[in-house]
């Protein structure tokens, strides 16, 4: 079996110069627990995204009925970001389309200074085929 995660979401943050990118992971063999990573680096996308944006996270308000056991900051020095790292159960009680709230703060300050609605249709497998 061939299982396929939604490709990563590029969202530019234009009045900042920055580019705020989340995407999907499994963790481990288990189809009900994903990692939704998140960074936030400068430039609007391209090669210019990549330098040094440690001081910026995206935190994610996810609904109600989904679990997120953990947030990880990992400082990924080759991309030029921090990672926030959440682990996601239950992702199979959302029926329809994942609908959360992306926070992009910033760490010196302890503010909040965007924040945008984030949305994938479909979250967990969206291709299920044989492999032969």
């Amino acid at each position: 079996l061939f299982v396929e995660l939604p490709d990563p979401l590029n969202i530019p943050l234009n009045e900042y110069g920055l580019t705020l990118t989340v995407w999907f992971d499994f963790f481990g063999y288990f189809t009900n627990i994903v990692i939704i990573y998140t960074a936030v680096k400068n430039g609007l996308g391209g090669d210019s995204a990549n330098t040094g944006c440690y001081d910026r996270i995206a935190l994610l308000d996810l609904p109600e009925c989904v679990e997120a056991n953990c947030v990880i900051l990992e400082p990924d020095h080759s991309g030029g970001s921090t990672l926030v790292r959440t682990l996601v159960k239950y992702l199979q009680k959302i029926k329809g389309p994942l609908k959360f709230n992306a926070r992009v703060v910033d760490v010196n300050q302890q503010k909040v200074f965007y924040m945008k609605e984030v949305c994938f249709e479909d979250v967990l497998i969206t291709k299920l085929c044989e492999m032969k």
